[in-house]
């Protein structure tokens, strides 16, 4: 089975009022889930995390209601809710958990200690200034499932490129990368290896980002690994199939067994929880 970790669905802004509008994604895109099987199916993926543009739940809620064993979601945080609140919607949504963009506004211990005995997962997206932040959430709740985005690049801000993707720019390999790998001895994280076009200063198959991958799946074992493509950012360029590709581009001595696990084994077991 290949699933598919993190990646975004939507409708444009006049089908869905609610949903983000930003340089990424304008008023008038879209990215349809029916777009999504389309892709998924040419591609032989079979399963998806799915997380909206912004606190907006309605339209990926109700593609995870509507096949729960396909399709799992991640809400987004809107800097505000309370831990209450927060439980309340992700009960009432059906998400797995909640991303967030690092801690802006310092850690937000009390929904994150609720995530964590809710069972919820951390999605979490970091800037450069939040890396210690990290490494103490991680060790005060041992329970809370983190979950880094993006091969566990950090991002001092999303711009966007000339294809109307999401870029950061970004010294490779970042000054904090040592620090990031250094969360691999809290049992509780894992990585998704995505992200790299948006981060790379090199073409397809970016090159100067297969050590940080290799150096990433090093530290943190293939078993707390997932493949992710950030549909549907990349259609264009590279495109979904070498998006998939990158695994055997970046990580070419992969066992069988291995290559299963990071291509969707372990999305299963760490977001749906099957053994």
């Amino acid at each position: 089975m290949i699933v598919d970790a993190h990646l975004h669905v939507f409708l444009s802004k006049a089908d869905d009022p609610d949903r983000t509008v930003d340089a990424i994604a304008p008023a008038e895109r879209s990215a349809p889930v029916e777009l999504l099987e389309e892709t998924m199916a040419a591609h032989g993926v079979d399963a998806a995390v799915l997380v909206p543009l912004g606190p907006e739940d309605g339209y990926v809620s109700d593609a995870v209601r509507r096949h729960p064993g396909r399709y799992a979601g991640i809400g987004v945080w809107d800097g505000e809710q309370d831990a209450g609140k927060v439980a309340d919607r992700l009960a009432a949504t059906g998400m797995r958990g909640l991303r967030m963009f690092g801690f802006p506004a310092g850690v937000p211990w009390a929904v994150l200690e609720r995530l964590a005995s809710d069972g919820s997962l951390l999605w979490l997206y970091p800037r450069p200034d939040d890396v210690e932040e990290v490494h103490e959430v991680c060790r005060r709740l041992p329970d809370l499932a983190v979950v880094l985005n993006h091969t566990g690049l950090t991002q001092g801000g999303i711009g966007v490129d000339d294809r109307l993707r999401p870029r950061i720019e970004s010294d490779i390999p970042q000054p904090a990368e040592a620090r990031i790998r250094g969360l691999a001895a809290y049992p509780n994280v894992s990585v998704i290896l995505s992200g790299s076009y948006a981060f790379s200063h090199q073409p397809w198959p970016y090159p100067d980002l297969a050590g940080v991958t290799r150096r990433v799946v090093e530290a943190f074992g293939t078993e707390r690994v997932m493949w992710a493509s950030d549909f549907p950012w990349i259609l264009d360029d590279p495109g979904y199939g070498r998006m998939l590709e990158l695994v055997d581009q970046h990580l070419p001595g992969l066992s069988p067994t291995e290559r299963a696990a990071v291509l969707g084994g372990n999305a299963r077991r760490i977001v749906w929880e099957e053994e």
